[in-house]
């Protein structure tokens, strides 16, 4: 991916991204998470609308802020 787009993400738990899905920081220490797209433009469309927001309605976001609110 572009670090163009790389460099908008504000997303603390995002990790990388390739082809047509995301890597996030997983659930467990030492873990991964990947969101799978079925095209790079809806990959695209998600990271625009999550990824390079600090706070956003991102579901996967919400479960890793709250493994460290406790």
């Amino acid at each position: 991916m572009a670090d163009y787009i790389t460099e908008r993400i504000k997303c603390p738990f995002f990790k990388s991204c390739k082809l047509n899905s995301i890597v996030c920081e997983g659930v467990q220490d030492n873990s991964t998470l990947h969101l799978s797209f079925s095209g790079r433009g809806d990959m695209m469309r998600y990271i625009n609308s999550h990824c390079v927001k600090h706070k956003s309605a991102c579901m996967v976001a919400a479960l890793l802020y709250s493994k460290y609110e406790k």
